[in-house]
């Protein structure tokens, strides 16, 4: 299988392509194809900040930056992984483009763009004949007024690399995330409307729950907020059963505890964690905005996110054994509704709230977004209120006040620490909200069985 992840310049399609491997293949048979060839201190920067970005991941590096094609060994393998077996992410075309056209970089343009193009594409495709499965970043670029003729060769043959892989790929995922130029591919899937498409996105970037094949396009991702709180939901549910498993079980407080912390981590493979660790980290420096900014896209972990999150899992574990201890008369019950109502949250602030940053993942996901979605967005909050409300009334005016107090406390702090709200920071409101929540609800334990 071969798929091609198109996007520009740090739209998120590095990340997405990595996502995509880790679903497709184990630890030990992922193999990062690295094609830069690094000028200046820039260039090893760059190299070193992707070097950074995957490790801990899994990836088995392979810097090759011509002849792709030439992969695997007579053997029939890569770095000692059978190449039949192996899931190669190759990043990137536009490198690939420019070292086939400058001949490895050496200043000598070799190759016309029709040329390069059909040079690279060969590579490329031969190197799909040879593995399990490939998948291949490309930069998408726009042709702009007074650039030079050299450029516009190189953004020429990016294109038509880009055109015949569209051709020949099984799935595409377009994170630009913007509208413009895009290599789309119809595929007939029967997953292919805007609605169903938005829910399978949702599901597959906020969840680890398997979806059914589909292609990622920008206008596929209209609807994706609407589809966050149902993810809560059936975080939500799935809470709910193991409140009612556990109640027969009899387990101890503590077991009781871990069980229910686990389950939101499991389903969404902690997600939003990272985004509140980095939030955490960035607030903790004092830095300009800027510089919080570029601390979130920071892979390494550090000792203000340690410090964040440590600090969340001991409030989170204490409120959280208050209301499973304590509880009066069913306030376990309603401890699923803080899943919906913290999504809920997050995707209205996201889609109302002024962006930090032109490009990212949540541009992205709200790209293509309008006044519909918000408003779904909104009808699916009141309704979460009503059902809460039908459960426990005292719990849903608490916890709805809860929530509006906290997206003012939210607005107020991403407008003035970041300038705008960032896919991190959305992370850090579904957290937050949600910690919020479950001491409000342990303070009315408290209260009610005073």
């Amino acid at each position: 299988m071969m798929i091609l992840v198109v996007g520009r310049p740090d739209s998120g399609k590095s990340a997405m392509a990595e996502k995509l491997a880790g679903e497709m293949s184990t630890e030990k048979k992922k193999i990062y194809l690295a094609t830069m060839i690094p000028y200046g201190e820039e260039g090893a920067s760059r190299v070193e900040r992707h070097r950074a970005l995957r490790k801990g991941k899994g990836f088995v590096t392979v810097e090759r930056p011509l002849g792709v094609g030439n992969l695997p060994d007579r053997e029939g393998f890569i770095e000692g992984i059978r190449a039949e077996e192996a899931t190669v992410l190759l990043e990137c075309v536009s490198n690939l483009c420019a070292n086939v056209m400058f001949e490895g970089g050496k200043g000598k343009n070799l190759k016309n763009p029709e040329e390069a193009a059909e040079a690279v594409t060969k590579d490329i495709l031969k190197l799909k004949e040879r593995v399990k499965n490939l998948i291949v970043v490309t930069n998408e670029f726009k042709e702009e007024e007074g650039t030079d003729r050299e450029t516009l060769e190189y953004i020429s043959a990016v294109s038509g690399v880009n055109r015949r892989l569209k051709e020949e790929a099984d799935r595409i995922y377009d994170v630009t995330g913007k509208n413009g130029d895009r290599y789309e591919k119809d595929s007939g899937s029967r997953w292919g409307s805007k609605i169903t498409g938005s829910m399978l996105a949702a599901f597959s970037l906020y969840s680890r729950i398997p979806v059914p094949r589909f292609e990622w396009k920008p206008e596929g991702m209209e609807y994706i907020l609407c589809f966050l709180p149902i993810v809560g939901a059936v975080v939500g549910l799935t809470e709910y059963g193991c409140l009612y498993l556990l109640g027969y079980l009899k387990l101890p407080l503590t077991a009781e505890v871990a069980v229910l912390s686990l389950v939101p981590l499991i389903i969404t493979g902690g997600f939003h964690v990272d985004g509140y660790m980095d939030v955490k980290d960035a607030l903790g420096s004092y830095r300009t905005k800027e510089e919080k900014l570029k601390i979130m896209k920071d892979p390494h972990t550090g000792a203000f996110a340690v410090i964040g999150i440590g600090m969340f899992s001991l409030v989170w574990a204490g409120a959280l054994s208050v209301i499973c201890g304590r509880d009066p008369g069913g306030i376990k019950m309603v401890l699923p509704f803080i899943f919906v109502l913290s999504r809920t949250g997050a995707a209205i602030s996201s889609l109302r709230l002024k962006k930090a940053k032109d490009e990212g993942m949540l541009n992205s996901e709200t790209g293509n977004s309008g006044r519909g979605e918000l408003a779904v967005t909104i009808l699916e909050l009141v309704l979460c209120i009503v059902a809460l409300t039908l459960a426990d009334p005292v719990s849903a005016v608490l916890l709805a006040l809860t929530l509006g107090v906290f997206y003012i406390y939210y607005r107020h702090m991403v407008y003035k620490e970041f300038g705008g709200v960032t896919g991190d920071t959305a992370g850090y409101y579904v957290c937050g909200s949600e910690l919020a929540m479950l001491f409000i609800l342990a303070a009315s334990c408290i209260f009610r069985t005073w």
